[in-house]
């Protein structure tokens, strides 16, 4: 059966504790550990404060980092601005003297093809009458039967006037050539456009006959054109 003690035992039971505690100096040593270990608490709280660096140093160092580091932001960017406009400036002049140097040349292109031998000229729309002629020549040339079956296949020109066109346009850069060269006299140039002519002539005459092309100037180019597709 349990025994139930009532609060007044109890209390007598603490206040004979006490006295036991009192009178054997229990107690007492009790305290006197708390307040050692309650020192020894204090005193190591101190030496990590202690250890702690100076605010007003830490503060200070910051400080002037973020102040260095300020001036070196204010000068890049100076810096960077005038790269920028030292870029704008030399893209301005880059600009103005590419201009210059087009205008003045194309100026002197210019009058230097308009002063050329009117041969010259003539014989480039003859060279491009010629192209139309090569390319009105483009068509099936032949029936080829087909090996192993009873079809046949239709062989072409178009290589052979690809290669005639380029030849064509090669000459007619060579005259683009004589009409700024400005060295040669008129009778040298014309010398040399009516040779390259009658060259030209001899490497197309597989699609534009010899007779055809010395007739070029007694005929129109629409004329030059018939006749030639009028042969494929």
């Amino acid at each position: 059966m349990l025994k139930i003690f009532s609060p007044k035992s109890t209390a007598e039971r603490l206040a004979k504790v006490e006295t036991l505690l009192t009178t054997t100096g229990l107690l007492d040593e009790l305290e006197r550990k708390a307040a050692v270990a309650n020192d020894q608490q204090r005193a190591s709280l101190a030496r990590d404060l202690a250890g702690l660096p100076d605010p007003s140093k830490v503060l200070a160092a910051v400080g002037k980092a973020e102040r260095a580091a300020h001036a070196e932001y204010e000068l890049a960017r100076e810096a960077y601005q005038k790269a920028i406009d030292a870029w704008s400036r030399a893209v301005s002049a880059s600009y103005g003297a590419s201009y210059g140097v087009d205008s003045a040349r194309n100026r002197l292109i210019q009058a230097l093809e308009k002063s050329a031998p009117p041969e010259l000229h003539a014989a480039l729309a003859d060279l491009d009458t010629l192209d139309q002629c090569l390319r009105a020549c483009v068509g099936i040339v032949a029936m080829e039967k087909r090996y192993g079956s009873p079809g046949y296949d239709a062989i072409n020109n178009v290589d052979a006037v690809s290669t005639a066109r380029a030849a064509v346009a090669e000459t007619a850069g060579e005259i683009r050539a004589m009409l700024v060269d400005g060295r040669a006299d008129s009778a040298t140039l014309i010398a040399r456009a009516e040779a390259a002519m009658v060259e030209i002539g001899k490497a197309v005459s597989g699609f534009v006959s010899e007779n055809l092309w010395n007739q070029r100037h007694s005929k129109s180019p629409l004329d030059m054109i018939r006749e030639t597709a009028a042969v494929i």
